[in-house]
């Protein structure tokens, strides 16, 4: 329903409440003018009568008036917090499918044939499932695995950027931080789970030791990173470098 209609409709409610308000307030009045002057007043003190239920009748009033600028505060309050939320998230939106553009022109280089054979072999991996299989760690696939994750850490810097930065919930946040990868490519997360598990059983073998520390300490630093910036949470064990 549009918003406009739903504000008409509250302040027409609001303003047949406030004159429902009024009226019963001047029926009142009268009730309790009646009231003490046939039983507790008498005729000689009639004046002094209506200016004690005038006086009440108006402190009354002054509280009624003091509730409802309340809640018009409030609930302006609500609307103009809401407003900022649906700039955000419609900014965020926009800023987010124009940087896909951006991303997409990179994947059409080197950087997409090291993300697609990250990807890839990242699928092979999830067949090996519990078995290490040092072959998919070698030199050679480590330098692929380095330069795909690299990649991923600097483009989800940005969008990770964007996001964080407004006020949105954690659940808009989290939803807003998976459209770049699903974009970029619907088994991308999957990927990094599998490899992030993997790597979690080669970082406990023997052969762990044995392999380059430079690559070895840039995959785990840019791993961590994209695990971060997307939200996906580090499996038990996985020890990754945080400098």
């Amino acid at each position: 329903m549009d918003r406009n209609k739903i504000n008409n409709k509250t302040l027409i409610l609001y303003f047949g409440i406030g004159i429902g308000i009024v009226l019963a307030f001047f029926a009142i009045g009268f009730a309790i003018y009646s009231y003490w002057k046939g039983i507790i007043i008498d005729n000689e003190n009639g004046y002094n009568g209506i200016n004690a239920v005038i006086a009440l009748m108006a402190l009354l009033m002054n509280i009624i008036t003091v509730i409802f600028v309340f809640a018009t505060y409030d609930s302006q309050s609500k609307q103009i917090s809401q407003n900022k939320k649906d700039t955000d998230y419609n900014r965020a939106l926009d800023l987010i499918f124009r940087q896909l553009e951006h991303t997409k022109t990179k994947l059409s280089s080197n950087y997409g044939t090291y993300l697609n054979e990250f990807i890839n072999r990242n699928e092979d991996l999830r067949r090996v499932q519990l078995n290490i299989d040092l072959r998919f760690f070698e030199d050679d696939n480590f330098r692929v695995y380095s330069r795909a994750l690299s990649f991923l850490a600097i483009e989800f810097e940005i969008y990770y950027n964007v996001i964080v930065n407004t006020t949105l919930s954690d659940d808009d946040k989290r939803y807003l931080l998976s459209i770049a990868p699903h974009n970029i490519n619907s088994r991308l997360i999957q990927s990094l789970n599998v490899f992030q598990n993997h790597y979690q059983l080669f970082q406990a073998s023997d052969e762990y030791q044995k392999f380059n520390s430079n690559l070895k300490n840039n995959i785990e630093y840019d791993l961590l990173l994209v695990l971060e910036y997307l939200r996906i949470p580090q499996v038990q064990g996985l020890k990754l470098t945080d400098v």
